[in-house]
C-alpha cells in the first residue's frame, strides 16, 4: 500500500514538482547534514518518545528513533521541514585526521 501511495504522489502535484535539499558539511570534530522539503512541516515538539519497545515495529516512526540512536543532535527548523543532523567524531579520530594537514 505505502510502495503504491508512493507511486501515485510522484504523479501528482504538489508532490511532483518538490525538491528535497541536502547538504552536507565535515570538519575534523564533526559531521553535520542539513536535509529540507518543500512539504508544509510538522510540529516537531508533538514528537512522541520514539526510542521504546512497542515502537520498534510501527509502521511509521522508526526514521525518528534512528536519527536519534545514531546522531549526537537531532534539531527541526520551526516549521517542521527541514532537520539538522550532527554527529561529533571521537576526539582521537578528529586529532589523528589533523595530524599531517599543513596550513
Amino acid at each position: 500500500m505505502y510502495d503504491r501511495l508512493i507511486a501515485k504522489r510522484r504523479k501528482e502535484p504538489p508532490y511532483a514538482g518538490r525538491v528535497v535539499l541536502f547538504e552536507a558539511n565535515e570538519g575534523l570534530d564533526r559531521i553535520e547534514y542539513l536535509i529540507r522539503d518543500q512539504g508544509s512541516g510538522f510540529d516537531a515538539s508533538d514528537l512522541e518518545e520514539t526510542v521504546v519497545p512497542e515502537n520498534m515495529l510501527a509502521e511509521s516512526g522508526r526514521g525518528i528513533m534512528l536519527m536519534r540512536t545514531f546522531m549526537d543532535s537531532v534539531r527541526y527548523n520551526e516549521r517542521g521541514n527541514e532537520v539538522t543532523l550532527i554527529k561529533h567524531r571521537p576526539a582521537e579520530q578528529a586529532n589523528a585526521g589533523s595530524r599531517g594537514r599543513r596550513s
